[in-house]
């Protein structure tokens, strides 16, 4: 089998505040299921992939996110009767993760003041009227966080669950880790 781990290590070292918009309205979760591959109750999973974030833009490196993302991934698994295994050979699926964000800037106009009318009688005239319009700068930085489980044996993708939204500011907490884990791994089930 392929190295997987060297392969997905470039893809799983973009972490950062990503999971803290989860409780946001303006997040969306998506969910793809390959029903021709069974996830058999108690299949045992373990994690591919490094911590190593040698390289990575600072602004999303942060590894204490990561292991808060793999300890409420960890959960998620259990809770739905996966063993979680740490020797890959032993394995039925393999978990990965991936978190990035994108950052843009958009430009957002203001305008003020009053124009005038055009018309006649009392008040009226040709013309008239002043407007300002200022245009102002606003950085935007789009997150997604996906997870997927592919099989151990030929590395095919069974499931994937996909949060995306506007990233936070701020590096996550435990429990916002948890709660954005969770709205993605919703819809993983054994059969």
């Amino acid at each position: 089998m392929p190295n997987v781990r060297a392969r997905l290590l470039p893809s799983l070292l973009l972490t950062g505040g990503v999971l803290a918009y989860a409780a946001c309205a303006s997040t969306s979760v998506t969910s793809d299921r390959d029903s021709t591959i069974p996830i058999p109750k108690a299949a045992k999973v373990t994690f591919v992939g490094g911590t190593d974030a040698t390289g990575v833009d600072p602004a999303v490196r942060n590894d204490i996110v990561h292991q808060r993302i793999h300890t409420a991934i960890m959960k998620e698994l259990q809770a739905k009767g996966f063993q979680v295994v740490d020797d890959e050979a032993s394995a039925d699926f393999l978990v990965r993760y991936f978190v990035g964000v994108k950052q843009s800037t958009e430009y957002v106009s203001t305008t003020t003041g009053m124009t005038g009318g055009w018309g006649y009688g009392y008040g009226w005239g040709w013309g008239g009227g002043y407007a300002t319009t200022t245009t102002t700068p606003v950085t935007v930085r789009d997150a997604k966080f996906v997870v997927d489980l592919i099989t151990a044996k030929d590395n095919r993708l069974v499931w994937r669950g996909e949060l995306s939204g506007e990233a936070p500011d701020h590096p996550p907490t435990q429990e916002e880790v948890d709660g954005g884990v969770g709205r993605t791994m919703q819809s993983l089930k054994a059969d």
